[in-house]
């Protein structure tokens, strides 16, 4: 799955993850693991499954609410 640069939020211990939507306001932290397309977009290719909402805008925001 093809997903903004901007999607991606790199943990202290350098683990890659995203944001999942889940309910109404309820955002969770998913493990993914990526390979660059180019400079505005990755490839998630494990982690996130087909159809499944993620942030892509201001996940870096969310990441300093938790």
């Amino acid at each position: 799955i093809a997903v903004p640069r901007t999607s991606i939020v790199r943990s202290t211990n350098g683990q890659d993850f995203v944001y999942a939507h889940v309910a109404a306001e309820r955002f969770e932290p998913r493990a993914v693991r990526i390979d660059p397309l180019d400079g505005d977009y990755v490839l998630v290719v494990a982690g996130v499954e087909a159809g499944q909402r993620i942030v892509t805008q201001g996940a870096e925001l969310l990441d300093h609410l938790r």
